[in-house]
């Protein structure tokens, strides 16, 4: 069965499917999309949902409220200036006060065409600077991938002296990046607890081997050292693909996905 995905408010809400959206009162001008649509259309060009437009009550909840005004004539006018205007403006104040025009853009561009829009150069700098250890949420492909070129570009320069400010925050957009794709962080822990591991135990081994001339103990060394090898060169692919894949569209377990939400 089709998922639908219902733009209202400059918000995108779902998926649903048609049994669902009979109870969203979804109007023939409200706009929906689901995977295979090439945009965003309005419900009544939909023919799925064409005949669910038609059956949804709208004129029912808006003959209650009209009634009850004119069932008190002379209460309402003390109510209205006393309790209504002294909230309404405020909260009016609150919500263009911490409205903030760039997410606005990109509600309207996620209602439009069902995905947030890019994330740039100089944004994903800024965002990864302001979670410089934050090892919680998400983070999309653009904001990972641009900050890694920015800590590439900056090491290079600096001769790699500029990956000791930008070791933290690109520890944390990976994990963030892990999270995105729905993978813990332990895929990012995984080789350091290989590494300790091979380091405390045959590493030590394969060197006395060597110094004292014992073939079997060197053998020994080797083979760790080839597995170990493997085992690093295999986890670090898995995480490369980790790293490349799309967001997930639904909600996870690290939180809203930063990218289809």
């Amino acid at each position: 069965m089709a998922k639908y995905y219902i733009g209202r408010d400059n918000q995108q809400f779902g998926p649903y499917d048609v049994n669902q959206l009979m109870s969203q009162r979804i109007a023939p001008d409200t706009l929906v999309w689901c995977e295979g649509m090439s945009g965003w259309e309005m419900a009544k060009n939909v023919p799925e949902l064409a005949g669910i437009c038609a059956q949804q009550p709208y004129q029912q909840p808006y003959q209650q409220p009209y009634q009850q005004p004119y069932q008190q004539p002379y209460q309402q006018p003390y109510q209205q200036p006393a309790y209504q205007q002294p909230y309404q403006q405020p909260y009016q104040q609150q919500q263009y006060g911490y409205r903030d025009p760039q997410q606005e853009a990109s509600d309207n561009y996620l209602a439009m065409h069902g995905e947030r829009q890019q994330v740039g150069f100089g944004d994903s700098i800024k965002i990864c600077f302001s979670k410089f250890v934050d090892f919680t949420g998400r983070a999309r492909r653009s904001e990972f991938w641009y900050f890694y070129l920015f800590n590439t570009l900056l090491s290079s320069v600096t001769g790699g002296i500029a990956s000791l400010v930008t070791f933290l925050p690109m520890m944390s957009v990976t994990i963030r990046r892990l999270h995105d794709t729905g993978h813990s962080a332990w895929w990012y822990f995984m080789p350091w607890v290989i590494m300790f591991v091979y380091s405390i135990s045959f590493l030590p081994l394969l060197i006395v081997a060597a110094t004292k001339g014992k073939e079997d103990m060197i053998t020994i060394g080797i083979i760790a050292l080839v597995i170990f090898i493997l085992a690093m060169l295999v986890l670090g692919i898995i995480t490369l693909v980790f790293l490349c894949t799309d967001s997930d569209p639904e909600e996870n377990e690290y939180g809203p996905s930063p990218k289809y939400q």
